[in-house]
């Protein structure tokens, strides 16, 4: 049997988190939820959809800030 882990990281971002369980749903498909700390704090009821859907929730940091110089992002693109 093959297996796909579908994860979804930095949210979460209404309408777009919204939208993305509503697929989920749609499919009976499962995620990761790999969300970050300031979004969870602006939007806990979506946090509160994920766990009650059955999806999974993991911490994605606080703040998720970049690792790379400014100058590095720019070479990667």
């Amino acid at each position: 049997m093959k297996v796909v882990a579908l994860t979804y990281d930095d949210g979460p971002y209404p309408p777009y988190t919204n939208q993305l369980l509503d697929i989920l749903d749609r499919y009976q498909v499962k995620a990761t939820f790999f969300e970050i700390g300031r979004n969870i704090e602006k939007h806990p009821e979506i946090v509160k959809m994920i766990v009650a859907r059955g999806e999974e929730l993991a911490n994605h940091s606080y703040s998720h800030k970049s690792l790379l110089p400014s100058r590095s992002r720019r070479n990667i693109i």
